[in-house]
């Protein structure tokens, strides 16, 4: 891959990026704190860096999205395939919000549409410019809650992306904003880490604090076989499909269950 293509297609996340920050400040900015916000601003020709490591994750660290490089030889090979780019990519934003999906159905989207390097970053761009804008992601619930806000953006705003990562964390951060509210879920995924009991436990109560607090901790508990520093997506696709939240689905429906009974008596520690 030239340096030449490389550079292009530097130049167009990165006016894609800036467009989407805009976005995001016209949808969520009554959430975002100020100084995070004016931070942004004053870093807008810094936004967007190169990864030069063996991965094909993006990174947000330092006020900047880093694009993974290794992307480019990634897809050489993908290319190889004889079922690459077999038909077109079709953008669905009412099938945005589904769960169903696997690590493995995206890289046959990327290998049967013919996807190159810029339209992988470019289905991944709105979720990770959420992160630059200042939506956590931490923890395995904080990632699924960012999916969650970035796919209704990008429904909402007709906004193509991928709609396929975390869909394991979409389905717990879907139930968790069952119960607490869409508006009070799109507040949360912009409170720090270390602050997001506090808020709950304000405008919930201490048991919605505690059913969030238990429900990431066991989440994170079960995905330390971390997926970042890997340069192969069916490695990565293996690794998440060991991944099964089904006991933190329980706890959360049985405390719908006993909301729905009457004031909760049962209290998650």
């Amino acid at each position: 891959m030239t340096q030449t293509i490389k550079d292009d297609d530097f130049r167009f996340i990165k006016n894609k990026l800036l467009e989407y920050v805009k976005i995001i400040f016209d949808k969520y900015g009554n959430y975002i704190d100020n100084a995070h916000k004016l931070n942004v601003i004053a870093n807008l020709d810094n936004l967007l860096k190169w990864n030069d490591g063996k991965t094909i994750s993006f990174l947000v660290r330092d006020s900047a999205l880093y694009l993974p490089n290794q992307a480019y030889s990634v897809f050489e090979q993908l290319k190889k395939s004889e079922r690459y780019g077999i038909r077109k990519r079709k953008y669905e934003t009412s099938q945005y919000l589904k769960v169903d999906t696997t690590y493995n159905d995206y890289i046959n989207e990327v290998i049967e549409c013919g996807l190159t390097p810029t339209e992988y970053f470019l289905e991944s761009l709105l979720h990770e410019t959420m992160h630059l804008c200042g939506s956590t992601g931490s923890t395995p619930l904080e990632e699924g809650i960012n999916e969650l806000k970035t796919r209704e953006l990008a429904q909402g705003r007709k906004i193509d992306i991928a709609a396929m990562a975390y869909p394991k964390e979409v389905e717990i951060a879907l139930m968790f904003q069952k119960i607490i509210g869409q508006g009070l879920m799109s507040q949360l995924t912009f409170i720090l880490p270390n602050e997001k009991y506090g808020f709950l436990e304000s405008n919930k109560g201490v048991e919605y604090a505690n059913l969030y607090t238990k429900v990431s901790q066991m989440m994170a508990t079960k995905s330390r076989c971390s997926m970042l520093g890997t340069g192969n997506p069916y490695v990565k696709a293996s690794q998440y499909d060991k991944i099964n939240y089904n006991e933190e689905k329980e706890l959360i429906q049985l405390f719908i269950r006993n909301s729905e009974n009457g004031p909760i008596e049962r209290r998650i520690k």
